[in-house]
């Protein structure tokens, strides 16, 4: 019976080390230690008695606990966090269209792509430069009207844009002739024999009165000879001022002394308004001074008045060519000059009188083209033709002074 307790006493200690032992499992390093089994009691032995020992406790020795191990690794990608980088967001461009004179441009960063598209030009017209349909951008200068003269059909009139000024012109126009008498001329000159005279001549009042008939024959012939176109209204007057050797200008060519344009201004100036006349013929007596002329056609004067010097010597020499109470024109020198006049201002205002032979204008032509004189100075069908446009030329071709011009005096164009 002892031996029953002793080993019921030796069994409860078992137990409880093993409960012991099984409260460390999984401390670290540790590994429980097995109790020594007790011995298995058959059926029909005797239980042998135990010597009485007393059982020291032991420690179980510590036993080390399994590590933790990892999960093996398999082939499936662990997510990853983008790495931060320094690259700026790409840029998207804002395209404007090109234009004339840039290619296709960023407006955010400035960027070009392809060129730029070039003008596209217009021609210049007579108010505008050469202009671009695009973009408005000019080049040069506008043309200017390029004008035509008025006529009785129509006024004055641009030839490459049709602009027009003004009114179509009267179907006759009215002229403002002056016929002025140098009553008075003196001073000195050399002669042709190198020697130095003086002039000292005053026209007699027959020959003066005998200018005041010319200028009514003028005004008469040349309405006439028109056919009514031109309006002449023609004026005498008598220079009060005295014409000196001063206001004569000489060349030296032989062709001798003349009032030429500028010092006829001069001369006039107080005498008369050039303003108020078309054309002004001045007639002086120069008596014994050298002259290669009869007349002379001069530059116009600088309101465009046209102007004429006539040298009749003196009366002598005058009423013998033109004094004849039968059968005088006195007109003759005064139209003849008048139309030099016509030549030149034809040829200003676009419409010239075509022939010119050998250096002879056709006002100097009567006799080459066939035109037989009258008595003395009368070549009055000639000059009816001239001013009508109707000279037969050799070829058959009509010339002379255009009709528009009688519509246009000087006066029209200050």
């Amino acid at each position: 019976m002892n031996a029953v307790k002793k080993l019921t006493v030796l069994m409860l200690v078992l137990a409880a080390l093993l409960s012991l032992a099984a409260c460390r499992i999984g401390e670290p390093g540790k590994v429980p230690e097995t109790a020594p089994s007790a011995p298995i009691q058959t059926q029909g032995d005797e239980p042998a008695e135990p010597e009485p020992t007393q059982p020291e406790p032991t420690e179980p020795e510590p036993t080390q606990a399994p590590e933790p191990t990892q999960p093996e690794p398999t082939d499936a990608p662990e997510p990853t966090q983008p790495e931060p980088t320094d690259a700026p967001e790409q840029h998207v461009h804002t395209w404007a269209d090109a234009t004339c004179t840039k290619p296709r441009t960023c407006t955010a960063c400035g960027a070009t792509e392809g060129e730029a598209l070039g003008h596209t030009w217009t021609d210049a017209t007579c108010t505008a430069p050469k202009t671009c349909t695009v973009c408005g951008a000019t080049q040069g200068r506008a043309l200017g009207h390029a004008m035509l003269p008025a006529t009785t059909e129509a006024p004055a009139t641009c030839s490459r844009c049709g602009y027009t000024e003004g009114e179509p012109l009267a179907k006759s126009m009215d002229w403002n002739l002056l016929i002025l008498a140098c009553r008075h001329a003196e001073g000195a000159y050399r002669g042709e024999d190198g020697q130095e005279k003086a002039l000292d001549y005053t026209m007699p009042d027959e020959e003066l009165r005998l200018y005041e008939e010319t200028a009514k024959a003028v005004e008469r012939d040349l309405a006439g000879m028109s056919g009514g176109v031109i309006v002449p209204h023609v004026t005498f007057k008598v220079a009060e001022a005295t014409l000196t050797t001063s206001f004569l200008k000489d060349d030296g060519d032989g062709f001798g002394a003349y009032l030429d344009t500028a010092e006829a201004e001069a001369f006039l100036r107080g005498e008369i308004d050039l303003n108020a006349y078309d054309h002004v013929t001045v007639i002086a007596d120069l008596d014994e001074m050298p002259c290669g002329y009869w007349g002379l056609t001069l530059a116009r004067f600088s309101q465009e008045t046209g102007y004429a010097f006539i040298n009749n010597g003196n009366y002598e020499t005058f009423s013998g060519y033109f004094f004849d109470e039968e059968n005088y024109w006195t007109s003759g020198p005064v139209i003849h000059e008048f139309l030099h006049f016509m030549e030149g201002w034809s040829e200003k205002r676009g419409r010239p009188v075509g022939y010119n032979k050998n250096g002879n204008t056709i006002v100097d032509s009567g006799e080459t083209l066939g035109y037989e004189p009258d008595e003395y100075y009368d070549f009055k069908t000639f000059y009816t033709d001239l001013i009508n446009c109707a000279v037969t030329l050799p070829d058959g071709t009509l010339d002379g002074i255009d009709p528009a011009m009688w519509r246009e005096p000087p006066r029209l164009y200050r």
